[in-house]
């Protein structure tokens, strides 16, 4: 890795963190830190995928002051151009579960909630539970919890991953799953690893 980019990933670290703090520290600035973690995060993704440098994502992930579940929920968030709309940072709930859990409602139908009033601070679970059963966007199986055999998603294959066959199945696994959690932040991305790794990932010594 180059000075510079070296340079660059410590920046985008610090700021993480600095809008971490903020966010812990002061409600009024939230909302306003979650997505701008969420942004940071986005361009630390980009700039290990333009050096195709997956293990160095990992372990840039693993320097950051929460867990990777929870920089998954902080890149859903920035992904939807509704919430990252910083003219309604003030509209919507302080916290990260709930934000995460708009984040999967259509931009659009999101904006009217926002719009209307119907989205507020004061939002509580139980209302964001019902909002986003009604509005979230259909499954590719069909509507949300109700798979529909008539609705049926193509999908393309868009690559093929060759791996020397010197690497250990477990080196396989790690590999696989790191590639899965990338993909997992793309909603109509589907990684579907081979039954060869589903045999590696069950045959790893658990760590203590």
């Amino acid at each position: 890795m180059t000075p510079v980019a070296e340079s660059s990933l410590e920046r985008l670290r610090s700021e993480i963190a600095k809008a971490w703090q903020e966010q812990n520290e002061s409600i009024k600035k939230t909302v306003e830190s979650i997505i701008r973690i969420g942004e940071l995060l986005l361009k630390v993704d980009a700039h290990f995928e333009a050096a195709k440098d997956k293990m160095g994502l990992l372990e840039f992930e693993e320097s950051l002051p929460f867990a990777k579940s929870m920089a998954s929920k902080y890149r859903h968030i920035a992904m939807n151009a509704t919430l990252a709309d910083r003219s309604f940072t003030q509209q919507l709930p302080p916290s990260i579960h709930s934000l995460y859990e708009l984040s999967q409602v259509d931009p659009s139908e999101l904006r009217k909630g926002l719009e209307t009033g119907l989205i507020s601070p004061e939002f509580q679970r139980s209302e964001i539970a019902e909002y986003t059963s009604e509005h979230k966007p259909l499954t590719p199986t069909g509507t949300v919890g109700r798979p529909r055999k008539a609705d049926k998603v193509l999908y393309d294959n868009l690559l093929t991953l060759r791996v020397d066959r010197s690497v250990s199945a477990p080196e396989r696994a790690e590999l696989v799953d790191a590639i899965t959690r990338l993909a997992s932040t793309y909603p109509t991305v589907q990684c579907v690893p081979s039954k060869a790794v589903g045999v590696a990932r069950m045959s790893r010594p658990s760590i203590p």
